[in-house]
């Protein structure tokens, strides 16, 4: 078992954020926010960066990736959706 759980407990904490998500009629935040929230998660000691992808990392906490493509952030992102915050409280 990993600092952020197993793959299993990882898949079904996505499923339920994003069933929420969707639930909620899909609200996004601004790509200006998610940056900003990105950033805070960056300086997280919880933050797992992914080597040779500084744009790119995943949450210690609850497992998820985080982070975008090199340009833009990613829509099924747990940090673009509204809906969601840090578990650890952070954002």
């Amino acid at each position: 078992m990993s600092c952020c759980g197993s793959v299993w407990s990882n898949l079904k904490a996505y499923h339920e954020a994003r069933s929420r998500w969707v639930r909620a009629g899909r609200p996004r935040r601004s790509p200006a926010l998610v940056g900003l929230l990105f950033d805070i998660c960056k300086t997280c000691p919880r933050f797992i960066a992914i080597p040779k992808r500084p744009w790119r990392g995943r949450c210690g906490a609850c497992g998820c990736y985080l982070g975008r493509h090199k340009h833009r952030f990613l829509n099924w992102n747990k940090i673009s959706m509204a809906t969601e915050h840090c578990p650890d409280g952070h954002w």
